[in-house]
């Protein structure tokens, strides 16, 4: 029987979004911006350039088979807390995909979970009922810390302004050490 409930977030949390819309943003501009330029999530000066980021990012979504996991060991890590720690796994997103996009790139990749949660605004994240949420942008971990939330930071290149774990933030350099909390826990 599955007693913890595990929350993921979607967008560069499971799936790399921000490398799938790069090109486009890129071809556009007439720049040549990496993943690891990206510092800030949602107050980039890219992204402040006139284009309409959430269509590029629908476009992205519109080609699910085309999208990648930030890990291709999730399916393995993420079926083992299922399957072997009891982890019921709820992917939990504002993401601006629809669910059939959703459930198509996931199949696609090999990713199962339990159920799909899209939710309006970061906040929403927060009222969320889970042992453990995983998510890659520090404002949301911040929330959760201020609500007594655990959650997993995927250090990211837009979430450096938190630098080491605190409170109920733990702070992971990728999903294999997110895997090893998880599992100990």
């Amino acid at each position: 029987m599955k007693t913890r409930k595990l929350s993921v977030d979607l967008d560069d949390t499971l799936v790399s979004l921000v490398p799938a819309i790069l090109p486009e943003v890129n071809s556009k501009l007439g720049t040549n911006v990496t993943e690891k330029d990206v510092r800030d999530y949602y107050d980039n000066a890219l992204f402040h350039s006139g284009l309409d980021v959430s269509a590029l990012c629908r476009k992205a979504w519109s080609r699910p088979e085309e999208l990648k996991l930030v890990d291709p060991k999730l399916p393995d890590m993420l079926s083992s807390l299922s399957n072997e720690y009891c982890y019921k796994i709820q992917i939990t997103t504002g993401t601006v995909a629809d669910l059939p996009c959703i459930r198509s790139c996931l199949d696609h990749n090999g990713i199962v979970g339990d159920s799909i949660v899209k939710v309006w605004g970061q906040q929403a994240k927060v009222k969320q009922e889970f042992s453990v949420h995983v998510d890659d942008l520090s404002h949301v971990a911040s929330m959760m810390n201020d609500a007594g939330k655990d959650v997993i930071l995927l250090r990211r290149p837009w979430n450096t302004d938190i630098v080491a774990s605190r409170g109920t933030i733990k702070v992971v350099d990728g999903w294999p050490e997110a895997y090893e909390i998880l599992r100990r826990r």
